[in-house]
């Protein structure tokens, strides 16, 4: 049913990937799937950027690199680590990226809705909300940190 799954990561939180690592690695043997991880990397604003030293987005990326395949190894999830870096919003360049490789599958955790969401809604309500190329997107509920 699907053989592309796209993992969307927010290594900000403690217990990143703890719920949906195992979930996507369960679906994509059972579909003989492959797992791409991704972490939407904020863009420093120009304002700051100049005070940044010169190579410190290229040494983030490295790290953000390292910590998801360090993830995929916890909890052994063969996968293509894929790090995208935001120009916009995060769903946007979730969806980005799925379209790059294909994905036919959108696993990613969310948050309790707090009442930002009610008002402006989550990124896993948008990406679930979009319907592309027969996409389809799963929501695994989990506490304060996902």
């Amino acid at each position: 049913m699907f053989k592309k799954i796209l993992v969307p990561i927010d290594l900000e939180y403690a217990n990143a990937g703890s719920r949906v690592l195992p979930a996507a690695k369960k679906l994509a043997i059972d579909n003989r799937a492959t797992i791409a991880l991704v972490h939407v990397m904020p863009t420093i604003p120009g304002f700051i950027a100049k005070d940044v030293p010169a190579g410190y987005e290229r040494r983030v990326a490295e790290d953000t690199k390292l910590e998801l395949k360090t993830l995929a190894e916890k909890y052994g999830v063969p996968s293509v680590v894929r790090i995208h870096e935001a120009q916009g919003g995060i769903y946007p360049k979730i969806i980005e990226c799925a379209s790059e490789i294909n994905a036919d599958a959108i696993l990613l955790s969310s948050h309790r809705p707090g009442l930002s969401d009610y008002l402006l809604g989550s990124n896993a309500a948008r990406c679930a909300s979009l319907k592309m190329l027969g996409n389809c997107s799963a929501r695994l509920r989990s506490g304060p940190s996902c």
